[in-house]
């Protein structure tokens, strides 16, 4: 076996590794792996803003561990994501252990909903904002999709649990929205992507891409943001 990949192991086995980290590090009342090193391998690393992984829960990884930031304060749940869907996944505030065996890696990641659901607690999926905007301007328009985006984000900064938020995401849905014939709803959405995410490079080039402008010094410049 290797540190970082090929750890073979059992289904069982997989959940004995995960129980081990779940205790802190101790095992049967012996201290196995240092609890320190435990703790700052399955917390999230609150100086780092983005994610390694721009999925809807933004993975971020440490120390071998991905720690999901979305809504991370209220859940405080880590995993290990293996080849081909291999998958350990706890859960501490409701002290669950998943083990998932596959074959392919196009999954979704349903484990907080299970670990609720075993617990008889509710969970809903967190919404996507740039979908929903998207659904506003192609349905209503330009002034739709700004007054749905306002709104949402104002909800968001009161329960960041329920929506989240891409640029990468927001930027394709104005792109999108331009190529499809609606360009006036397109660079709305735009428009709002570089207010919400001023300091981007790459929703920046976007707009002035859209709008046929010269592009800006830091158009060399690496920067998609997720937040």
């Amino acid at each position: 076996d290797k540190v970082s990949a090929g750890f073979n192991a059992t289904a069982l086995d997989y959940a004995r590794f995960a129980r081990l980290y779940l205790n802190g590090g101790e095992w049967n009342g012996t201290q196995l792996v240092p609890r320190a090193w435990v703790t700052v391998s399955t917390t999230l690393d609150t100086t780092r803003t983005e994610p390694e992984v721009a999925t809807w829960y933004r993975m971020q990884h440490n120390h071998l561990w991905w720690i999901p930031m979305h809504n991370w304060n209220a859940e405080r749940d880590f995993f290990a994501d293996g080849s081909r869907g291999q998958r350990l996944y706890v859960h501490p505030p409701t002290r669950t252990i998943i083990v998932q065996l596959a074959d392919d890696s196009n999954q979704d990641f349903p484990y907080r909903k299970v670990a609720h659901y075993l617990t008889g607690e509710p969970y809903l999926y967190p919404r996507g904002i740039p979908g929903l905007v998207r659904r506003a301007a192609e349905s209503y328009g330009a002034d739709s999709a700004r007054a749905m985006f306002t709104r949402l984000t104002m909800e968001f900064k009161e329960h960041p649990d329920r929506y989240t938020m891409n640029e990468v995401a927001l930027l394709g849905v104005g792109e999108s929205l331009i190529l499809g014939g609606k360009r006036e709803a397109g660079l709305a959405v735009l428009d709002m992507a570089a207010t919400h995410y001023p300091k981007s490079c790459a929703t920046r080039r976007a707009l002035e891409s859209a709008n046929g402008s010269v592009l800006s010094a830091c158009a060399g410049q690496a920067g998609r943001g997720v937040h």
